[in-house]
């Protein structure tokens, strides 16, 4: 069992035979104090990813988990530096890398639009990145820093119109560069980092608010990750740490 931290987005991974995983048993008799779990397993030649949120509830994505995934491969030579390989995940198949200074970069699934809305007076948009993401554009830092985003991820999901399921984020953006907060699903707090609800917002900045770029620098209380376009193929990118957990 390994621990890794994604920007402080934080996991146990398991790599087993397909036939030996069960989460739900799992689940019944440990408790998680990292935002999720990863159960890896290789299959026919391709990498398999199962990804649970603490309470043990499934997801179908996790941006940072992935990134994980590919670093945990990496580290215990399952995969080489600077070589594409794919993933299957719940959301599809995607792909990713470590660079050779133990950097790890995946595609992501594209991002979709489902609608946008207003609520109490306010725009918000709810796009999936696998998962589902409610996201508010916040006019200012200091607003987002003392924004109720609990009190918005409880109140948000009420609505008919948004997934129940749905992770909440605020993000306030300047040029190419996007501060943001998440309240996960699942997790049931919010987390110092979020792969998906980086990707959600920056497909927003692309599609919704006109930017002229094509990467941008997400800046969360864990740290900093990259999220990039490429022929319309939305890339996150960023340092995982990992160490060997009892």
């Amino acid at each position: 069992m390994t621990q890794c931290d994604a920007n402080g987005n934080t996991f146990l991974v398991m790599e087993q035979e397909e036939d030996t995983i069960s989460p739900t048993l799992w689940f019944q008799n440990h408790t998680c104090s990292e935002d999720g779990v990863i159960w890896l397993f290789e299959k026919k030649n391709q990498w398999h990813m199962e990804y649970f949120n603490c309470d043990g509830s499934r997801a179908a994505m996790c941006g940072n988990g992935a990134r994980s995934a590919y670093y945990y491969l990496y580290k215990n030579n399952k995969i080489s530096s600077d070589q594409w390989t794919s993933l299957k995940t719940s959301s599809g198949e995607i792909h990713g890398f470590v660079d050779s200074s133990g950097i790890p970069t995946v595609s992501m699934p594209p991002p979709i639009l489902f609608r946008s809305l207003i609520w109490k007076g306010v725009l918000v948009d709810v796009i999936k990145v696998g998962v589902p993401h409610v996201a508010q554009h916040i006019k200012t830092r200091k607003e987002l820093d003392s924004f109720p985003l609990h009190e918005f991820f409880t109140a948000i999901r009420m609505h008919d119109l948004i997934p129940p399921e749905s992770n909440a984020d605020i993000f306030y953006y300047e040029d190419n560069h996007i501060w943001l907060r998440t309240f996960e699903n699942g997790v049931n707090r919010e987390t110092k980092s979020c792969g998906t609800g980086c990707v959600a917002v920056s497909y927003l900045l692309k599609n919704t608010l006109n930017s002229n770029h094509n990467e941008w620098t997400a800046h969360t209380k864990g740290g900093d990750v990259s999220v990039s376009i490429d022929a319309n193929l939305y890339y996150l990118k960023g340092q995982v740490i990992c160490n060997d957990a009892i």
